[in-house]
């Protein structure tokens, strides 16, 4: 009778220890707070990719639906372990750069109405880096947390397709996909 029970035990022993084995990491919350989890920390563990989606709108009129440019900054578990995590997303045109202050980039307002405006600079924008990337904010803040972080260039942005608006019909679109 002490061999059986030792051997049930010994079996449940096993069984609970190769299940805790097999448990998936996830996110930790602490006083309500995403906590960093050391498997998720390592940043050359982080899968990236460069993406292009497929809009529902064609701002440009090239009679073809824009593409937008995205970046996705994840843990490796959400590809080795299936692991399903939520999304910390950013959508800007500035994150192709901006002119900066030079002189004669803005439009001046300071002429009469029915003149000719000043003629205005156009610089020549120079990209950085080998991999088109799109921002690196939130990414060593979020991912540490169990959270995949994603970026996209605005219409007409960066290499995304199409023209830029502001508060038309497609401004708030890449927020509602």
């Amino acid at each position: 009778m002490i061999k059986k029970h030792i051997a049930f035990f010994w079996i449940v022993s096993l069984i609970t220890s190769l299940s805790l084995a097999q448990e998936k990491v996830k996110p930790i919350f602490k006083d309500g707070e995403a906590q960093i989890v050391p498997e998720f920390e390592d940043g050359s563990k982080w899968i990236r990719h460069d993406l292009w989606v497929e809009t529902e709108f064609d701002t440009d009129g090239d009679g073809k639906p824009d593409r937008m440019h995205v970046d996705v900054t994840r843990p490796m578990q959400t590809e080795t372990e299936g692991l399903k995590l939520p999304i910390i997303y950013e959508s800007s045109p500035y994150y192709a750069g901006t002119a900066g202050f030079a002189e004669g980039i803005f439009w001046d307002v300071n002429h009469e109405l029915g003149e000719a405006p000043k003629e205005r600079v156009h610089p020549e924008v120079v990209r950085r880096g080998e991999r088109p990337i799109i921002s690196n904010s939130q990414i060593e803040t979020w991912v540490p947390r169990g959270y995949i972080v994603v970026h996209s260039s605005s219409p007409g942005t960066g290499p995304s397709d199409g023209s830029p608006t502001v508060g038309g019909i497609t401004n708030p679109w890449p927020q509602k996909q």
